[in-house]
């Protein structure tokens, strides 16, 4: 995905989900933001309120480190370059959308790794029933990236995800739609098993 090609709709959009998603940061969370674009825009954006964040993306420039984030340089390929149980909070924000479909379960794995066992791993992903309205906004009226949307990979239902995490390990333990249904949250933990 192209962030660096978003309009000023896309952008209002990206707001509107970071809205949804700041309810789960708490103070002095370790965050990592997988996907987090070139700009790192959420993770600036609850800065002050967490201990540490990481966020990688292949559109990041270089490494880059400054106040209490770093930004890395990263096109994942299967391994995430932290130790074990590192972060309080795992953030993919319209990104799971745009993993190959064989790949999806095996990442959940590798977040589960490095999630803490209380931890929590927060997704925004657009659902079937936006899946017509994202393409007619970016293929016939050309007003959100035709780009990222090319790219979706598959529009999750609320069972696909709950088939995903069951098989990584993990419990759906929060799930909401917003955006009049085009897109859902999801909040992801590790099993008690």
């Amino acid at each position: 995905m192209k962030t660096k090609n978003f309009n000023a709709i896309d952008k209002t959009i990206a707001k509107m989900r970071l809205r949804k998603v700041s309810q789960f940061v708490n103070k002095d969370d370790v965050v990592l933001d997988f996907g987090c674009g070139y700009q790192a825009f959420f993770l600036k954006s609850i800065s002050d309120k967490i201990s540490k964040g990481w966020g990688i993306d292949y559109e990041v420039e270089n490494d880059v480190s400054f106040k209490n984030l770093t930004l890395m340089n990263l096109n994942y390929q299967g391994n995430l370059p932290f130790e074990d149980k590192k972060f309080d909070k795992i953030f993919l924000l319209a990104v799971y959308e745009h993993i190959p479909l064989e790949s999806t379960v095996s990442l959940l794995i590798e977040l589960k790794r490095v999630l803490k066992d209380n931890g929590k791993i927060v997704l925004t992903i657009p659902t079937p029933k936006g899946k017509s309205v994202m393409e007619f906004l970016a293929f016939k009226l050309g007003v959100i990236s035709r780009a990222e949307i090319a790219d979706h990979k598959k529009y999750y239902s609320k069972e696909d995800i709950h088939g995903d995490a069951t098989k990584a390990g993990l419990c759906l333990s929060y799930h909401r739609y917003f955006q009049f249904g085009w897109n859902s949250l999801q909040v992801l933990e590790k099993n008690n098993d």
